[in-house]
């Protein structure tokens, strides 16, 4: 068990209440970052020159300006723009060659171009980008199969063996993961490659590749976990897909939440189960001493009440502020 305080200033944030309703940062992008030894939630914040990381602990203050922004250009959202929340980008930005580009993980390689890629940048590209492709998609990926409480998955991530931690275990981490099975296919997979197989895995053992955020809440109050099954179905797999490697077994969970209370995913279950869990959604403010993270979900105590958040749904968010020196 972790005392945050011992490893990181706490960050305060505040702010007089009858200041005008402008933002003055925004909210770029949440992620988990791996520092000291911990895996502790971050934020990217932006006033359109000035770009700062900052770690969320112990207890925060955000006040919120009304709607939302594109996490881009930062252009206020109109209300059509808003219904893909996830995305936190107006039209614009979404049709951009940038955004093409990045889509080809999340839809399939060359799909946004209308015609499909190989992913093989001394051939012809349908984005064009040679570079682009060397970075992202001609790149090393390996397949997981995750575990969340009782849910089995199968998802793909680029690997970068070399780095410390390896890349992939961001994805894992992000993803909120109890357990994960990481494979490794000799020749390497590139990102064409690594979606067929996925797709194919997924058909053959009749897994998704896919899991809700109200589904990884619901497994937050059940201690059982199917790691026996999802450790089956990886020795299945390996039996079936004989170019593939196990390289590694994490207990995601162990390594991952971050809290000064809570240590293992069996006292996050019994912390659960012992508070009435208020989920909401951040709408104008975001207040009180953070309990725990697990990837994107936060418990969030404030006044003897403890509220269940999707830290993921501060991207695009405008904050209020007429205090210097945050962070």
């Amino acid at each position: 068990m972790y005392n945050l305080r011992n490893i990181i200033s706490s960050l305060q944030l505040y702010e007089e209440f009858n200041e005008p309703h402008y933002a003055t940062w925004f909210v770029k992008r949440f992620e988990m970052r791996y520092w000291g030894g911990l895996w502790l939630p971050s934020i990217l914040l932006t006033d359109s020159i000035t770009s700062i990381r900052s770690i969320l602990c112990d207890h925060v203050i955000f006040r919120f300006a009304k709607g939302l922004y594109c996490k881009s250009c930062l252009r206020p959202l109109e209300i059509s723009e808003t219904t893909a929340t996830y995305l936190r980008e107006c039209q614009q930005c979404l049709q951009s060659e940038t955004r093409k580009k990045f889509s080809c993980i999340l839809v399939g390689a060359g799909l946004p171009y209308g015609a499909p890629c190989s992913c093989d940048f001394t051939a012809v590209l349908p984005c064009d980008d040679v570079s682009h492709c060397m970075n992202y998609c001609a790149t090393n990926y390996v397949l997981y199969i995750g575990v969340i409480g009782e849910f089995i998955k199968v998802g793909i991530t680029r690997a970068d063996l070399t780095e410390n931690p390896p890349h992939y275990m961001y994805r894992l981490v992000s993803q909120s993961l109890d357990y994960a099975f990481v494979l490794e296919h000799h020749p390497p997979l590139n990102l064409a490659q690594a979606q067929r197989l996925e797709a194919q895995i997924s058909h053959d053992f009749g897994i998704t590749d896919a899991i809700s955020f109200q589904t990884k809440v619901n497994t937050l109050f059940n201690e059982q976990t199917a790691v026996l099954e999802a450790k089956s179905l990886t020795e299945d797999i390996l039996d079936s897909y004989q170019n593939f490697e196990l390289i590694k077994e994490v207990n995601v969970a162990e390594e991952s939440i971050c809290s000064p209370v809570v240590s293992s995913r069996a006292d996050l279950v019994h912390y659960i189960n012992s508070h009435e869990i208020e989920h909401v959604s951040i709408d104008s403010i975001l207040m009180g001493r953070i309990v725990v993270t697990k990837g994107s979900l936060a418990l969030i105590e404030y006044e003897n009440r403890v509220f269940l958040v999707n830290l993921a749904e501060l991207e695009g968010h405008g904050i209020i502020t007429a205090e210097e020196g945050w962070f």
